[in-house]
């Protein structure tokens, strides 16, 4: 989907369907299927039992279609839920999938983790990981693309001018060069 407009969108998010969760490299990542043309976002839940209270994960930005849950311990059930949400309404799907988390280890978790700082920001970041990113992209909590100029630092940091963004919530989708995506987010003051 693309985001919508506040002024124009007066109908509810498409849910998402398709809501799978599968142990990989050390960490639990779902994937779903992205029906809505007018969400601004999707937001990930979990919980310890299929008819337990389900908590916000994180919330991430218009066409994800995935997330790495990297705070599941080892050897535990988890279950997945996963809403899409626009200026109308949240789409909750009550499909759900289960996994029973695999071997969680330290670097695992690491090698999954974008770190962003100065977090809030002023005038840029400094975003980092422990391989080597191909993309990037920044996108504001309506999922509007947001040009800023990169500064490759070296292999695996980069630098972002936020100088001229509005204050507010801004998302970052990275991907390595191994394919995985990356999620973040920073403040700009």
């Amino acid at each position: 989907g693309t985001p919508c407009d506040s002024n124009v969108s007066l109908i509810s998010p498409i849910l998402p369907t398709e809501v799978k969760a599968n142990c990989n490299n050390g960490s639990i990542v779902v994937n779903w299927k992205d029906n809505s043309h007018v969400e601004y976002g999707y937001i990930v839940y979990r919980s310890s039992s299929a008819n337990g209270t389900y908590q916000t994960l994180d919330t991430l930005p218009f066409n994800s279609t995935q997330y790495i849950d990297t705070s599941a311990l080892a050897n535990t059930s988890y279950w997945y839920k996963v809403a899409s949400y626009n200026n109308i309404d949240t789409s909750y799907n009550n499909q759900i999938d289960s996994v029973t988390s695999c071997n969680v280890g330290f670097q695992k978790v690491i090698s999954h983790t974008l770190k962003i700082y100065p977090n809030p920001a002023s005038q840029s970041i400094v975003i980092s990981h422990l391989s080597s990113v191909n993309t990037i992209e920044v996108n504001n909590l309506l999922g509007q693309h947001q040009h800023v100029t990169i500064e490759k630092l070296n292999t695996n940091d980069f630098r972002l001018t936020t100088e001229y963004l509005p204050s507010g919530i801004y998302f970052i989708k990275a991907t390595d060069i191994n394919g995985n995506v990356l999620n973040g987010k920073f403040v700009k003051e």
